[in-house]
């Protein structure tokens, strides 16, 4: 029941002033926005009478996220469409669904767009970016060496050599930190050994810039230098 009718006629219907009303099942005075009682037809109910008029659709439980495990209330009503997630991990969830890729890789093209520049159309795409999709792509123009230097080949020679030396430089003892693995032969003037374990050594970055192989215009300048004589 709406108490101050005279403040309830003068204030516009999208109002939020709140006007004095009390409950119409337990005569409990509040103030209610004249926007609310617009949109509830000017009933008005407190809000311990409107959960029991409405059973359990508006009682707060306990739930559990499904993927980090909070425990968070949340309205009875709400679980029927509910994902089962927190709204944290929610949004990583939304993020990952193909119709959100889309929309973002749409809002990018538009910025850009708006911005004045020109959209490349390997730029946005929900494919994978590596190799021609690549927004970076410029036909294949990285030299071979750098490929090779770069490959799942490589990085598992380099691990052997790793886990052979115990992580610690074979020069000066170091173990762990910046460490590289060094070939011994150089890498460019013999390409059969480039993936021989033997061929390589762990340094640490000081030793491998004193001790390494110096190589210039393919022609060996330096060799590597296998042990460090230590004056008495």
């Amino acid at each position: 029941m709406i108490i101050d009718l005279q403040l309830y006629n003068n204030t516009s219907y999208g109002s939020a002033k709140k006007i004095l009303c009390s409950c119409s099942k337990c005569n409990k005075e509040l103030y209610i926005s004249k926007q609310k009682l617009v949109q509830r037809n000017n009933k008005t109910f407190c809000h311990p009478c409107a959960t029991i008029k409405h059973g359990k659709s508006k009682e707060q439980i306990n739930v559990t996220c499904k993927t980090c495990n909070i425990v968070f209330k949340k309205r009875h009503d709400t679980l029927k469409n509910w994902g089962g997630n927190c709204a944290s991990c929610g949004q990583k969830e939304l993020k990952g669904t193909p119709e959100m890729r889309k929309k973002n890789s749409e809002r990018a093209r538009e910025q850009v767009l708006k911005q004045g520049g020109i959209p490349n159309a390997r730029m946005f795409t929900t494919e994978s970016a590596s190799g021609s999709n690549s927004y970076t792509w410029r036909g294949g123009i990285t030299p071979i060496v750098m490929k090779i230097r770069l490959s799942k080949e490589m990085q598992q020679w380099r691990k052997k050599v790793f886990a052979r030396d115990n992580y610690t430089c074979v020069l000066c003892s170091q173990r762990g930190g910046n460490l590289e693995a060094d070939h011994i032969m150089p890498f460019s003037l013999y390409p059969d050994l480039r993936f021989n374990v033997d061929n390589g050594r762990t340094l640490c970055n000081p030793c491998h810039r004193s001790y390494g192989a110096k190589v210039t215009h393919g022609k060996l300048i330096k060799p590597a230098v296998l042990k460090i004589e230590v004056s008495a």
